[in-house]
C-alpha cells in the first residue's frame, strides 16, 4: 500500500518542500510491463499477482524552492490558492511563474520568451520576471532558493 500526500506531490511524483514544513512524499512508482494502467499504483499491481505488498515511504527533496516573501497576499496565494490581493487579470500568469520560480533549480530554468528574466539595474541583487504590462515577480536568488519574492509594479 503506498502511502503518499498527493496535495503536497507534484503531477510527476517528486515531492516539493512548502514553505515553513517537511518534504511532502512521493507517489510510489508505477511499474510499466506488469499490467499497470493509468491510476493504479504499484500496490494495486501486486495485490492482483498475489505478490506480498511492500509498504513504500519515499522521500525527495527538490533543490530550490520559494523561501520567503514581501507580500503577504502573495505568500497566501502561494500557500493556500487565495488570490485575494491580487489582481484577477494577472492570477493564472502569477500562478504560473510562481510554480516556475519555486521549480527553478537554477535562474536559467526561469529564461522562457516573453518572460524577460533580468537583474534589476537598480537594485542588483534582484531578478524580476515579466508577468504583464508593467508587472513584474521580483526576488533575490541566495543558495539556489528564490527569497524576498514579490509582485510590483516598478516602471
Amino acid at each position: 500500500m503506498c502511502h503518499s500526500d498527493r496535495r503536497q506531490s507534484d503531477r510527476d511524483g517528486r515531492a516539493r518542500r512548502l514553505p515553513g514544513g517537511p518534504p511532502a512524499l512521493a507517489h510510489c512508482a508505477e511499474l510499466p510491463g506488469l499490467g499497470a494502467r493509468d491510476g493504479q499504483g504499484i500496490a494495486t499491481v501486486l495485490r492482483r499477482t498475489s505478490i506480498p505488498v511492500v509498504e513504500c515511504l519515499t522521500v525527495f527533496y527538490t533543490h530550490s524552492v520559494i523561501r520567503d516573501f514581501r507580500n503577504k497576499s502573495l505568500h497566501a496565494f502561494f500557500r493556500d490558492g487565495d488570490p485575494r490581493g491580487i489582481r484577477g487579470d494577472l492570477v493564472e500568469r502569477v500562478r504560473g511563474r510562481l510554480q516556475a520560480l519555486h521549480r527553478a533549480k537554477s535562474l536559467g530554468d526561469l529564461r522562457f520568451p516573453g518572460w524577460r528574466l533580468h537583474r534589476l539595474p537598480t537594485r542588483p541583487v534582484r531578478w524580476a520576471v515579466a508577468v504583464n504590462g508593467p508587472w513584474r515577480i521580483t526576488f533575490e536568488w541566495a543558495d539556489d532558493d528564490a527569497v524576498m519574492v514579490d509582485l510590483e509594479q516598478y516602471h
